[in-house]
């Protein structure tokens, strides 16, 4: 597809319902010993190094399927987060989910935005935003959004992408 593929074994995401729900688990300790004891063990490196506290901000719906298309993108110039934000989707975001709802490709799209009170802000976060596609066919995905990807202008952006098996481990 043109895109180049992010390092990792996988993508895990935590959904929460509120800000409240969010702020409560985070200040549950030991949950937090849980979660961090299974984060040594389970992942390469820390998961603050490459995670994005972020708000969805669209999307076609919530149905979950066999696979999962993710791709962190990070603005290249130093502009704002906003007018960023803006560009990309009127440019990228609303073409491909355009492109894949004519052929049927793609059935639920989340647009996740980095939030700017993300606790690492020091180092900033991992990726501006990252967009989430569940579909059944990566290669007609592919080819749905190949050109509208590669006429993405280096001032605009970079992105990374991997794709996943997902697995529903809890459901609130």
């Amino acid at each position: 597809m043109g895109v180049p593929e992010l390092s990792c074994d996988g993508v895990a995401i935590v959904r929460f319902r509120s800000e409240e729900a969010r702020l409560s688990h985070i200040g549950d300790r030991e949950a937090s010993a849980i979660m961090k004891a299974d984060e040594r063990e389970t992942f390469a490196q820390p998961v603050r190094e490459v995670s994005v506290l972020s708000d969805i901000q669209e999307g076609l719906d919530d149905e979950i399927g066999p696979l999962k298309f993710f791709m962190c993108v990070r603005r290249s110039s130093g502009g704002s987060v906003d007018r960023f934000h803006a560009d990309w989707t009127t440019r990228i975001t609303r073409p491909m989910t355009a492109a894949l709802q004519a052929h049927s490709i793609a059935f639920s799209h989340s647009q996740n935005v980095a939030r700017p009170d993300f606790p690492d802000a020091a180092t900033g976060p991992y990726c501006d935003l990252v967009e989430e596609f569940d579909c059944t066919d990566p290669a007609a995905f592919a080819n749905s959004v190949r050109s509208i990807l590669s006429g993405c202008p280096v001032e605009l952006a970079s992105f990374t992408a991997v794709w996943t098996a997902p697995r529903v481990l809890h459901r609130a």
